[in-house]
């Protein structure tokens, strides 16, 4: 790939260096620019379990809850049921 200016194509391949090979220094922002990327994905990775165990943990409190829900409605239902037949 040609362009009519160099710069336009690759600011690391052609810009200003002190000593240092353009494609070497090119070669050099890419890794470390990789690495960057490597290391956000990662991060968002472990955002993404870390909330999906949240998830997880909320859904088995509110299973938990509804299951106990469940039961002190029973246990009242029983009581007015018992209450009723007393009165009679």
């Amino acid at each position: 790939m040609t362009a009519a200016n160099p710069a336009a194509v690759c600011e690391w391949c052609y810009g200003p260096l002190t000593g240092v090979e353009p494609r070497i220094a090119h070669y050099r922002a890419l890794h470390e620019r990789i690495r960057a990327l490597e290391a956000e994905n990662d991060a968002i990775k472990n955002m993404r379990n870390d909330w999906e165990a949240h998830a997880r943990r909320a859904e088995a409190r509110v299973k938990e809850l509804d299951a106990m829900l469940y039961e002190m409605r029973s246990q009242r239902d029983y009581a007015i049921a018992v209450q009723e037949d007393r009165e009679r």
